[in-house]
This record gives C-alpha cells, sequence and structure tokens, in this order.
C-alpha cells in the first residue's frame, strides 16, 4: 500500500525532514541513488553554482532550450510559489500524482538510511533524489538545467557528471558554512567543476575568486569561458517599466543588451528581467548556449535564442506586482543582492503614458524587510536603508525568521529612528503601511526568500 495518497502528505513529510538541518556531504545521496539504480548516470546536466544569479541563468536557459524544442528539466530552490515549483519539466511544475509517485519509491530508503550509520537524508537530500528520479523515469528530459542548494563541492546535487558547469557569481553568503572569506566561498563552489567539463563563469578576472577557480579547473582540466575575458555584454537600453495606457493592460518591463563573444555578436537582445546584474546573468546563459552548440551539436537559431529570452520569467526578482501604488518584490537576501537591488532602484526608469520616463528613484520609497537568521543583516541594510523614505522591519512565520524588533535595532545605524518603522508581524505592517502610500509611491518588499515567497502568495490573492 502506497504511504502517501496526496502531494500534500508527501510533502508534509519532507518538510519534517527539515529538523534534520543541514548536513554536508554526498555519502547519504549516494547510498539513496544506488538504491535507485542510480538514475543520475542517464541525464545530461547543467549544473549551476554561484552566490546569486543561479536561479535566474537557469531560467533562461531553460526557456531559450525549451523554445528551440527541446524538453527541459528545471530544478531550482527555494520555491517561491508553491512546493512543486522545486521540479519542472517545460516550465512546468511537477504533477502532484508524479510527487507521490516518486517520494513513495523514496521514504521506504529513507527509513532504512536512518537506521544505519549515515542517518537520516535531510529534506533537500530527499527532494534532489526525487527530481532526479522523476527526470529519469517519468518526464525524461533532453537537459536538465541543475541548481545546486548550498555551496557546491558538497551539496545534494553535486552527485552528477554535467556536460557544462556553470558558476555565476561569488560574494558573502552562508559564511557560517562555507567559509568567512571570498577565496574559501569560491572553493566550495568550484567543487562543482568536473574532469574535462567546460565551465562558464560570471567570475571576472579582477575577482578575489578567480584565482581559486582557475587554479581548481586546471587541476580538472576543464575549459574555463570567462566574464569580461571571453565574452561580454553591454547595457542598450535601461531598465523599463512601462505603466499601461488603459485599465486591463499589463504593465511591460524591459531592458536590453548587447552581447559578444569571439564567435558571436548579438544586438538588442530583451530582456523581461530588470537590472545591470542580469546584464551578466544572460551573458553567461547565452555563452553557455553557444557551448552547447559547439560541444553537443545543440540547434539554436538567433530568433529562438532571442524569443526565449525575452520570454524568460523568474518570480521575485525586481517582480512588479502591482500600481498605484507600485509594489515590487525582490529576494535581496545577501550583500551581493542588496547591491544589486539599490543599484537598479537608482537605474529603473518607470514610462508613463505619453512616454515621459521617470527615474524611480525619483519617486517616494517605501521598503518593507525581513531576514532569517544566518544573514549578514548590516551587509543588506547598509546599501538598502539610506535610500528608504519609510522602512519597515518586520517579520513572517518561518522559525528561523529574525524578530523585526532586532532588525529594527540594526536598521537604525543606517537610517534615522523616525524613518524606521517596526512591526512583529508583516500583515500587521501591510496593514499599517498601505494606508500612507500614494499612487505615486513605490513599495519594494524584500530579504529572504521564503518571505518574499510568503508575501507574494498572499499579494496574488488580492489582485
Amino acid at each position: 500500500m502506497a504511504t502517501f495518497q496526496t502531494a500534500e502528505e508527501a510533502i508534509d513529510w519532507v518538510h519534517g525532514l527539515v529538523s534534520l538541518g543541514i548536513k554536508p556531504g554526498l555519502r547519504r545521496m549516494e547510498w539513496l541513488l544506488k538504491e535507485l539504480d542510480n538514475p543520475e548516470l542517464h541525464l545530461k546536466f547543467i549544473h549551476i553554482a554561484g552566490t546569486n544569479g543561479k536561479g535566474s541563468t537557469a531560467s533562461y536557459l531553460a526557456t531559450v532550450l525549451n523554445e528551440a524544442g527541446y524538453d527541459v528539466g528545471l530544478y531550482t530552490s527555494p520555491y517561491i510559489e508553491r512546493f512543486q515549483n522545486r521540479i519542472q519539466f517545460n516550465g512546468k511544475d511537477i504533477l502532484d500524482e508524479d510527487l507521490v509517485t516518486v517520494l513513495n519509491r523514496i521514504k521506504p530508503l529513507v527509513d532504512k538510511c536512518a537506521e544505519g550509520p549515515l542517518g537520516s537524508p535531510t529534506e533537500f537530500e530527499v527532494i534532489t533524489a526525487a527530481a532526479l528520479l522523476y527526470y529519469r523515469e517519468i518526464s525524461c528530459p533532453y537537459f536538465v538545467v541543475w541548481e545546486t542548494g548550498l555551496g557546491g563541492r558538497l551539496d545534494a546535487t553535486n552527485v552528477i557528471f554535467p556536460i557544462i558547469s556553470i558558476i555565476t557569481t561569488i560574494g558573502r553568503d552562508h559564511i557560517n558554512i562555507l567559509g568567512d572569506t571570498i577565496e574559501k566561498i569560491a572553493e566550495e563552489k568550484a567543487g562543482i567543476i568536473k574532469s574535462g567539463v567546460p565551465v562558464i563563469t560570471g567570475v571576472a578576472p579582477d575577482d578575489p575568486a578567480w584565482p581559486v577557480i582557475e587554479r581548481v579547473a586546471q587541476a580538472k582540466k576543464a575549459k574555463v569561458y570567462q566574464w569580461n575575458q571571453d565574452f561580454f555584454a553591454e547595457m542598450v537600453e535601461a531598465p523599463t517599466i512601462t505603466m499601461p495606457k488603459q485599465a486591463g493592460d499589463e504593465m511591460g518591463v524591459h531592458q536590453s543588451i548587447q552581447y559578444r563573444s569571439i564567435f558571436h555578436q548579438l544586438d538588442q537582445v530583451e530582456l523581461p528581467l530588470l537590472g545591470e546584474h542580469q546584464k551578466l546573468n544572460a551573458a553567461v546563459a547565452l555563452k553557455a548556449l553557444e557551448v552547447l552548440e559547439s560541444y553537443y551539436a545543440t540547434i539554436l537559431e538567433e530568433k529562438t535564442i532571442r524569443q526565449g529570452m525575452k520570454k524568460t520569467k523568474w518570480a521575485g526578482r525586481f517582480e512588479v506586482m502591482k500600481r498605484d501604488p507600485l509594489i515590487i518584490l525582490d529576494g535581496a537576501h545577501n550583500e551581493p543582492g542588496a547591491r544589486s537591488l539599490a543599484k537598479t532602484i537608482q537605474e529603473v526608469e518607470v514610462e508613463l503614458e505619453g512616454a515621459v520616463k521617470i527615474p524611480l528613484k525619483d519617486k517616494r520609497l517605501t521598503i518593507i524587510y525581513s531576514a532569517i537568521e544566518g544573514k549578514e543583516i548590516d551587509a543588506v541594510l547598509q546599501d538598502l536603508a539610506p535610500m528608504a523614505d519609510q522602512l519597515i522591519c518586520t517579520s513572517f512565520s518561518d522559525r528561523r525568521a529574525h524578530s523585526a524588533e532586532e532588525l529594527g535595532q540594526h536598521a537604525a545605524k543606517y537610517l534615522s529612528p523616525e524613518r524606521i518603522q517596526v512591526f512583529a508581524d508583516w500583515h500587521e505592517a501591510w496593514k499599517a503601511t498601505l494606508p500612507t502610500l500614494s499612487k505615486e509611491d513605490v513599495c519594494i518588499v524584500t530579504g529572504s526568500l521564503y518571505f518574499i515567497s510568503e508575501v507574494r502568495q498572499w499579494l496574488k490573492k488580492q489582485v
């Protein structure tokens, strides 16, 4: 008899494993996959690590490859809307019945492993094994775009042998686990590099992480294609939010870049994800597509690439949710993310009817912020707090969430107290803040991706 009858039961069981915390190492994953007849050996992976930009880069790649007619699996974390977001096939979440099927296969193995010397697999290990089993036995994609969870070297996703390895950017995040210097963090991220497998990286030549990546790649005899060395991108059109001309019309978001490498040049590539950092993410994806064409005979026409890039969506990354006032969600949960968000606020223009453009930075800005433990709060707030006319510090349902009061104390280092408000619960914060916003104001909800997920789900129900 099946252990789980519904997806809700299966998901509750998986979430129950979270109490086991983070247990670095690959031995449990290797044991699980051997028991499942090693599904990872039958799939083509594009493995992506990095501090920021992993999800956007993965989404660009998956969308373009799917646009070109390839069946594509996309594995990412964390989810923004619902658990099933993490395991996708051709842009759609895993079906509930398929999730139940794979987790019913895996649970007896988890119980068996828990009784042995390795101990129970973690939540992330189980989800990763479920994805591999689903891709091998049910959906059978031609490519799997495969995002790491944390780090790289000891991450549960690092049980595969990819056809391409990607390292987006490297910054200070998860320092309690990955190390307290860029070099130490780079060593962990570079752990996804495999012998002879080409590497694309958004780490520039002058980045302190580069010598580490270079050393590891040379030891593995892996060819590296490097940002600002082997491929480049320039912003052609500034990031713009176009307000609808009439009720019922959707808001538009767009910017465009020029991409070039030794072999290709693409002018006016339209991107629906805003911010200068998306220039880098898109360029890394475009270089990976080049490598797929050159090394693996992937058929990609220029028109297809352009259409795929333009269609790409990635929830919670400078995502415009509503107008009047303008409400934007952005998961700036670490120092590099906060820096990118601050820069994007400076760059974005709002296009009104009649083609009048107003810089976003000139509008009255309210920031609603929450974070989880383990994040460098000051590193985020020092970039974002001074930009706010009003900063709301709050908390949410995750057991790891910082108290709003603690966030407020940190915020007071960077912003005058009269511009800071503290609410223990974000619903109360929203209820109190919304009436104070005019139609011309901007409200940015930011911080933990788990917080963004919670707010986004609620907002979608209000629209």
